[in-house]
């Protein structure tokens, strides 16, 4: 039986509920009810025959999973903040569980039926890595299951998790509370509960599904005993592969070591892709945008190479690169971005991958070429030659309705006064608050959702004035203070970046953040047709703490500070050769008090090589 369970009013001590004295899901019920999951509608009563919402289900699922608190995303136009279900429904769309309609609703009061609830089921399933292979439907009225939910319900029958009625699914059908007491209770017990103590060494068939080969009583055994083209499987899950990748089930940190004690590098969203490196009994080695480290094997799912059906992918349309993003757990394209322009080496109707943004593969793992991003990697400090008036220029040409069309003036001034891009300022502010027309961008003069995190992001979020005091607020006390100043914590490099340097590492958990900033202020530059793309040279650091001068000649009277980490961008405005080497004048990092007139970098020579140029894409 399936169906979706109702966020109830009063939860009530265990014991007699009128309504349900009698009921096939009593104890279902009662038992979600001890977890704290489930309530009554009051006088004892749980309604377990009343259909249940959508918006009510989210909640459900909420619950059952306790799934983390988030920043804002942007919500559904019919579930603003002051909606019952608000937390919930952004809580799942973070977990990649729910996506809505085309026409940016979700319909929270709208009946949910029986097949979509099994796929919401399937969906929790996968963000656990729970793998099983599905069994054909015997139901007489399959033939009116929506063809793309045959598979996922297949998964959810082999789980004992759905049943019929006289030989009927009844898809279409409204699922009631009771059904989703027995549903779900069932779907907890398949996470809380491995289907053997014992680790099972697995061969993975040609469609996909496992064949188990022998048991092992310890992780260790198991592993050293499985094959390169096998498979350790403990319960439902699979805890040991030769290659593959790793997906995210959930809001997931990566560590230095294998220790949630050791210090956080970086943190990525649900759903994305890691690049695999090895695994041990808790933790699995990870590799995003060329930086290492540990996650959590519970936060995650391997899936081995020969179980790959679908990955994101990069690819060219009209000499513009675009990245489409799949997601795992809905096995499903969610969405794709512009990056920028194409490079050379790329053909339209191909498929690229890269794990950093930089280096790309071809669907057989050959690596094709390497090409950067200028805008994506070009230091934020350095000022834009776009004017107040162009820059609303390009917001109503996008959205002639957008509050930002007339707050150039407000960038350019940051811009002067703090010395951060205007041009990148400008569509930050574009990307963070849907071109200005987020609720906290509207109600609170908030771009940038500065205050906005825990578990109501629409309340803690900070309120200003006027849009131009959130601005200068933003940039003063928060980017630049913070992400420029080579002294905070949150530094990584001035530039927008991945999950390996810039912003993005602490900045946002959406690994592409800094990526898809990069392609609106490409696609801002090709409208205004300035042509700052690629109007300088860009190099990166190879080593930490490279020192930044104010002559080209080493002293301890000319350094003027260093950059902490490998990787960091500089915009090479001339090369200095002299016997000890060559030199980079670099654009001065003229912020957080400092005032250089010029800036120069070592690059290679009697020194070694401490900086080198880039490929930017031409």
């Amino acid at each position: 039986m399936i169906s979706m369970i109702a966020v109830f009013f009063t939860f009530t001590a265990v014991g007699f509920a009128s309504d349900i004295e009698n009921h096939w899901a009593k104890e279902d019920i009662l038992e979600l009810n001890k977890r704290g999951i489930i309530a009554g509608v009051g006088n004892d009563n749980y309604a377990p025959d009343v259909p249940v919402t959508r918006g009510q289900f989210v909640a459900f699922l909420n619950r059952s999973l306790e799934l983390s608190d988030v920043e804002e995303v942007p919500p559904f136009s019919d579930v603003p903040p002051e909606h019952l279900f608000f937390e919930d429904v952004q809580k799942a769309v973070a977990a990649n569980l729910i996506s809505g309609y085309e026409d940016g609703t979700f319909k929270p009061e709208r009946k949910i039926t029986r097949e979509e609830m099994a796929i919401l089921l399937d969906r929790a399933l996968n963000s656990k890595g729970i793998v099983t292979e599905g069994e054909p439907l015997p139901f007489s009225d399959k033939d009116q299951i929506n063809s793309t939910y045959i598979e996922p319900l297949e998964r959810i029958y082999s789980l004992n998790l759905i049943q019929g009625y006289n030989n009927k699914f009844d898809p279409k059908g409204n699922a009631t509370r009771a059904d989703a007491a027995a549903v779900i209770l069932g779907m907890l017990k398949v996470i809380e509960t491995p289907a053997s103590a014992d680790y099972k060494v697995a061969s993975i068939n040609s469609d996909g599904s496992l064949k188990e080969l022998k048991s092992y009583e310890t992780y260790a055994d198991a592993a050293a005993n499985a094959g390169s083209d096998q498979v350790v499987v403990y319960g439902n899950k699979i805890v040991w592969m030769k290659s593959g990748i790793v997906t995210t089930n959930g809001y997931t940190v990566l560590y230095t070591s294998p220790s949630v004690s050791s210090s956080p590098k970086t943190y990525v969203a649900t759903g994305t892709e890691l690049n695999y490196l090895d695994t041990g009994e808790e933790f699995v080695k990870v590799e995003i945008a060329n930086a290492q480290g540990y996650v959590q094997k519970e936060k995650i799912t391997l899936v081995p190479t020969k179980m790959i059906k679908e990955r994101s992918y990069y690819y060219v349309s009209n000499n513009a690169l675009y990245h489409k993003i799949y997601s795992p757990i809905t096995a499903s394209y969610v969405g794709t971005y512009l990056y920028g322009k194409a490079p050379m080496f790329m053909k339209e109707g191909e498929r690229y991958y890269s794990w950093n943004g930089s280096t790309f593969t071809n669907s057989v793992g050959s690596q094709v070429g390497e090409a950067y991003q200028y805008f994506n990697m070009m230091p934020l400090y350095t000022k834009t030659s776009y004017t107040a008036e162009q820059l609303n220029s390009f917001v109503k040409s996008q959205n002639p309705n957008s509050p930002l069309a007339e707050m150039g003036h407000a960038f350019k001034k940051a811009e002067s006064d703090y010395g951060i891009n205007a041009l990148y300022f400008l569509v930050h502010a574009i990307h963070e608050s849907s071109w200005g027309t987020s609720k906290i961008a509207v109600d609170k003069n908030n771009l940038f959702g500065l205050g906005a995190v825990d578990s109501n992001p629409y309340e803690n979020a900070y309120t200003f004035e006027s849009l131009e005091e959130g601005i200068y607020e933003a940039a003063k006390t928060y980017i630049v203070a913070q992400y420029f100043n080579t002294g905070n914590w949150r530094y990584n490099g001035a530039l927008l970046g991945n999950k390996g340097i810039g912003m993005n590492v602490r900045y946002a958990s959406d690994p592409y953040w800094g990526q898809k900033i990069a392609g609106i202020m490409y696609r801002a530059d090709q409208y205004l047709k300035g042509g700052e793309v690629n109007r300088y040279s860009l190099a990166v650091s190879l080593v930490p703490d490279l020192n930044v001068r104010t002559e080209p000649n080493v002293s301890s009277t000319t350094k003027a500070f260093a950059l902490p980490y490998p990787g960091v961008s500089v915009l090479v405005l001339n090369e200095v050769s002299q016997k000890d080497g060559v030199w980079y004048e670099v654009a001065a990092m003229n912020i957080n008090g400092y005032n250089f007139e010029k800036n120069y970098v070592y690059s290679n020579g009697s020194y070694g090589t401490l900086v080198k140029a880039v490929p930017v894409v031409k």
